[in-house]
């Protein structure tokens, strides 16, 4: 107690506001020398006074002086304590005089009452109570305040002393220029200050005051301090917490909104502003001002969709398009959204975040165009698709493997069992290498196979892939098609190599035989042609009637081995027709002119019916070769006074076409000889008449028509005549 009193002494001491000292048991036992003066005056009143103070008595209180303000003064602590005076800077003079010694005042014990419970609220608050004098710049505390610096009531250190060491030089000055800023108008205001307490730690204070004016101008302020920390803390954690939500979902391009139905209010962060294209002060009352947000395609069933979500739907999530406010973009929006429920179960608030994920969308509809135009050209080109997985042995295959490898669907067979089933068993060992090859060394995987069809039917699959590694291991892909019609292409190439091959030996054969066989054939006739001549040692009849056969059979037999060397050279070298319009009328002109000499020979009258602007599409020179041969044809083998008519017919099952008929009025062919008519070297029995030939100029005028594109028919009748038709393109 003694170290007590002693501590108190020296702060007592040192401090600028007149106090006294108080024991424990009530007595005044120093006074500082700022009190000096009152305590000359009053300290008669003041021992009265403090001697009434008892555990329960209130820690203020005040005694009345004659004819000047009330002298206040307030236990700061338990006893022993320091009771500091509040003198009225009128009052000093007067202090001198007699006190007016009057019963206490009912308003002061009620007062008093109002004090000790004011102080057992701001102790169970944690308030600290200051008091600053202006006039005579003298400061009071509490001890609560003391508590919220850290420091014990009695501290010795002047009270200036503990505001520097607490809040430093610039929290002082920035709390003075709030009090000076403030104090004048006689209104409350509050600030906050960080202070350093004794042990190091840091504590936020907060401080509400109000000045109170006196008659000669402002005289005090009056404040109370309480600690904010952990809400600082707690607010700047939030802060901080908001601060890293907010970047996130700006980083995200996540706007938060907050739908309250009872108030019929929306929040929204400034990203939702953003994405949806707000002013900062942009305005959403209510249901129809989002909806004229929505693209109109998607407003009803959105709001269909969020109406469903609020009669109780479980949470909400939805994706529709809104046209931007600022620019009328039209954006894709993602939006989901948790239920907020009262305990009767009603929603009454709707938390949520809308995503802009238009590039999103516009990836997937691009990606899924992509695959459509894959899917559509796979199956136009009749592509299978197919993947191996062989760590687990399975195959996926797609409905169109199924029909390429099977002939008929799936059905939900066994892939691995289709395949095995189908493959021809001559191609599966040369299959398995090429799957094991491409797997281990990682190329690509290329075979044509054979697979069977459930009715029997051979088709040959193109199969092109490539292996993968991908967290689920090693697999393959790849596509199969069908080639069949290619392979039998390139059979039939192949055939047709071989028969040209034949070709062009027979005919190098058949140009060697002409040639060994024209050499003595022409000295024979030569021989037989002078020995006829010959005018010295002239002939007998008899003779020379041989030596006519001679030079008719070698003639005959020398136009054979010609036509024969015309054939095999036409067969080998096969020319390429030039195709080009033909106006048919100055052709046929052309043709009956040369026919008209051999037409002549046997009164043959030739008929042509052809209009100016018929054309067809030919090679002028081969066509003309093939009417002259059919127009000779005609006139050889007509009757002596018969005719030929040359026509222009559209035949009625070929509307682009035009049928060149030559037609006319000899003996006709049956029906045997129609089969015949074609066969190179074939007279159809008519080798002992007189008309020359070989039976192999049809054969030419038919191969000169096909390579023009066309066809050479023929329609006869015994005893009536035949009819050659050249059908052609009609341009």
């Amino acid at each position: 107690m003694d170290d007590r009193l002693a501590s108190l002494r020296a702060a007592l001491s040192h401090a600028p506001c007149p106090g006294l000292l108080l024991d424990e048991n009530r007595r005044v036992v120093a006074v500082n020398a700022s009190a000096a003066a009152v305590w000359r005056a009053a300290g008669a009143r003041l021992t009265l006074a403090l001697a009434g103070v008892d555990r329960q008595s209130p820690p203020v209180g005040r005694i009345r002086l004659s004819g000047v303000d009330d002298l206040s003064w307030q236990i700061c602590g338990p006893l022993p304590a320091i009771v500091w005076l509040h003198v009225p800077r009128e009052s000093c003079q007067p202090c001198a005089a007699l006190f007016d010694v009057a019963p206490p005042d009912p308003a002061e014990v009620l007062a008093g009452d109002t004090g000790r419970r004011l102080a057992l609220v701001t102790e169970g608050l944690g308030l600290g109570f200051w008091e600053h004098d202006i006039a005579d710049d003298r400061m009071f505390w509490d001890s609560g305040l003391y508590c919220l610096l850290g420091c014990r009531p009695d501290d010795p250190r002047p009270l200036k002393d503990i505001l520097l060491a607490s809040f430093g030089h610039d929290g002082v000055a920035h709390a003075m220029d709030v009090f000076r800023a403030n104090a004048a108008t006689g209104r409350s205001f509050s600030d906050e200050l960080w202070a350093t307490l004794p042990d190091g730690s840091r504590r936020r204070l907060a401080m509400r005051a109000i000045g109170q004016p006196g008659a000669g101008g402002m005289t005090r302020i009056v404040g109370v301090c309480w600690d904010t920390t952990e809400r600082h803390n707690a607010e700047r954690a939030l802060a901080d917490l908001v601060e890293r939500h907010q970047l996130a979902t700006e980083a995200a391009g996540v706007g938060v909104w907050e739908w309250n139905l009872d108030t019929g209010t929306y929040h929204w962060d400034e990203e939702w502003s953003r994405i949806h294209g707000l002013g900062r002060h942009a305005r959403i009352g209510s249901t129809a001002d989002w909806r004229a947000i929505l693209h109109p395609d998607d407003a009803e069933r959105a709001m269909a969709r969020m109406h469903a979500v609020v009669q109780g739907d479980g949470d909400y999530e939805d994706y529709f398009r809104i046209v931007r406010r600022d620019d009328g973009a039209v954006r894709s929006i993602h939006a989901r959204g948790r239920v907020f429920r009262d305990p009767q179960g009603r929603v009454v608030r709707l938390l949520g975040a809308d995503w802009d994920v238009t590039e999103r969308m516009r990836a997937e509809d691009s990606a899924r165009e992509a695959l459509q135009r894959l899917r559509f050209a796979a199956d136009v080109v009749g592509l299978g698709v197919w993947e191996y997985h062989p760590g687990t042995r399975r195959a996926i295959w797609d409905e169109k493997m199924f029909e390429l490898v099977t002939g008929a669907p799936s059905d939900g067979r066994d892939v691995r069992a289709a395949w095995e089933t189908a493959v021809e068993p001559a191609d599966v060992n040369r299959l398995r290498r090429e799957m094991r090859r491409a797997l281990l060394t990682g190329g690509a995987y290329d075979i044509d196979v054979r697979v069977r069809h459930a009715d029997g039917e051979v088709r040959w699959l193109a199969g092109r892939g490539y292996s993968v590694a991908g967290e689920h291991g090693l697999r393959m892909i790849g596509v199969q098609w069908d080639i069949t019609d290619r392979k039998l292409a390139e059979t039939a190439l192949r055939a047709r190599d071989t028969a040209e091959r034949a070709s062009r030996a027979k005919g190098e054969f058949i140009s060697r035989l002409s040639h060994e066989v024209r050499t003595p054939l022409n000295a024979v006739l030569g021989f037989a042609q002078l020995m006829t001549a010959d005018r010295h040692d002239p002939p007998t009849p008899g003779q020379r009637e041989r030596l006519a056969r001679i030079v008719g059979a070698g003639e005959h037999l020398l136009t054979v081995v010609n036509e024969v060397l015309h054939m095999a050279r036409a067969e080998s070298e096969a020319p390429v027709a030039t195709l080009a319009p033909v106006p048919l009328r100055p052709l046929a002109e052309e043709v009956l002119d040369l026919m008209l000499p051999l037409a002549a020979t046997g009164s043959i009258r030739l008929l042509a019916d052809v209009l100016p602007a018929q054309a067809v599409l030919a090679d002028r020179l081969r066509l003309k070769q093939v009417l002259i041969n059919l127009m000779s044809n005609a006139i050889k083998y007509n009757r002596a006074g018969g005719e030929v008519r040359l026509w222009i017919d559209r035949p009625t099952d070929c509307q682009d076409c035009l049928a060149i008929c030559v037609r006319d009025t000899g003996i006709g062919l049956s029906a045997e000889q129609l089969d015949q008519l074609f066969q190179p070297f074939n007279r159809l029995g008519r080798e002992g008449e007189p008309i020359e030939g070989s039976g192999i100029g049809l054969v030419l005028a038919q191969q000169m028509v096909r390579e023009m594109g066309g066809m050479l028919d023929v329609a006869s009748e015994p005893g009536l005549g035949s009819e050659f038709r050249v059908r052609l393109q009609r341009v």
